[in-house]
């Protein structure tokens, strides 16, 4: 008998903690599902672990351990990458396309610009424009 609740409370245990992976692992669905809504706007760790009904300290190990990455670096690729659909499918000056994609320096929206992607917000443009002409 003793061996027999000794594999219950194994398997309880299993059951639970799996349950729980699951469910934070939907917890940041919800996360990055407003992180891709609200990217354009101010958004704070405080904001997202709210969301997501966890701590400030926890989000950001279930957020890199579903994601590869923290949330807030989610939220900058999600914002360059917004960015450069604009630089492709609009002639909005850099600076609007800057301030409408949530980023509030253009100086650094152009230097992490030119990390991610090789190139000058400008060049990709331009890139872009001379391979559909």
């Amino acid at each position: 008998m003793a061996l027999f609740m000794k594999i219950l409370v194994f398997l309880a245990r299993k059951s639970d903690s799996g349950n729980a992976a699951r469910q934070g692992s939907f917890l940041v669905g919800e996360v990055i599902r407003y992180l891709n809504h609200y990217y354009a706007e101010s958004i704070e760790l405080e904001k997202l672990a709210q969301i997501a009904n966890m701590s400030k300290h926890s989000l950001p190990r279930h957020f890199h351990s579903s994601t590869g990455s923290s949330p807030m670096e989610y939220l900058f690729r999600i914002r360059l990458r917004h960015a450069g659909e604009m630089l492709l499918n609009s002639d909005c000056p850099i600076d609007e396309i800057v301030a409408m994609g949530g980023f509030y320096d253009s100086n650094y929206f152009c230097k992490q610009f030119h990390r991610e992607f090789g190139v000058s917000p400008r060049a990709f443009r331009q890139n872009h424009l001379k391979q559909h002409s």
